[in-house]
């Protein structure tokens, strides 16, 4: 019930940062990891975790000689991140500069998965964090991401997609209806 009560206070405060008004569904974080193998994996990273509706599932499947940490902007979810998986790295901090914490390991991700809310971002932000993404991930790596199905046909949501279609050479969309609101899951492989 914390998780709730959590992720509604940073919604009513910083709204266009954080996309809803509850946090993600278990059907639709195991969709966002569903074309990932995670027990094979080096390095994962979540950006934006909220809550960690995906860091659940990511570290209940993720080999446990693997890199795995998260970047948050909010402090306060990145306090009860912290207290919610005390043995996971947590980090507060942009996405954008994911590729400074991939430096100081001398790595890059075999997969990311994102909670951000792309379509809601200013386009420059946008543009800044899918191309630190693509330059953060090993050639075959895979990245991982969300948009709610309303907001995937709206202009916004549309140059999203072709933010992406610009810098990964395939992408796969799954539907999550299990998740308030419903979901597609895009998945895109370098």
């Amino acid at each position: 019930m914390e998780q709730y009560a959590t992720f509604f206070k940073s919604m009513l405060r910083h709204p266009l940062q954080t996309g809803s008004v509850i946090p993600s569904s278990r059907y639709l974080a195991q969709t966002m990891v569903r074309d990932m193998d995670l027990k094979n994996a080096s390095c994962v990273v979540e950006l934006g975790p909220g809550t960690g509706a995906f860091t659940r599932t990511i570290l209940s499947q993720l080999n446990p000689q693997a890199v795995f940490f998260a970047l948050e902007w909010n402090p306060n979810l990145v306090t009860f991140l912290k207290r919610e998986f005390p043995n996971a790295e947590i980090h507060c901090d942009s996405a954008e500069h994911l590729g400074k914490y991939l430096a100081e390991r001398n790595t890059k991700a075999d997969y990311i998965l994102s909670g951000l809310p792309l379509s809601w971002l200013p386009k420059d932000l946008g543009e800044r964090v899918l191309d630190t993404v693509h330059e953060s991930l090993t050639d075959h790596g895979k990245f991982s991401m969300f948009q709610y199905i309303h907001s995937s046909m709206t202009p916004m949501g549309a140059q999203v997609h072709h933010m992406l279609k610009k810098r990964f050479r395939s992408i796969k969309i799954s539907r999550t209806l299990r998740n308030l609101p419903p979901a597609l899951v895009l998945t895109c492989e370098k």
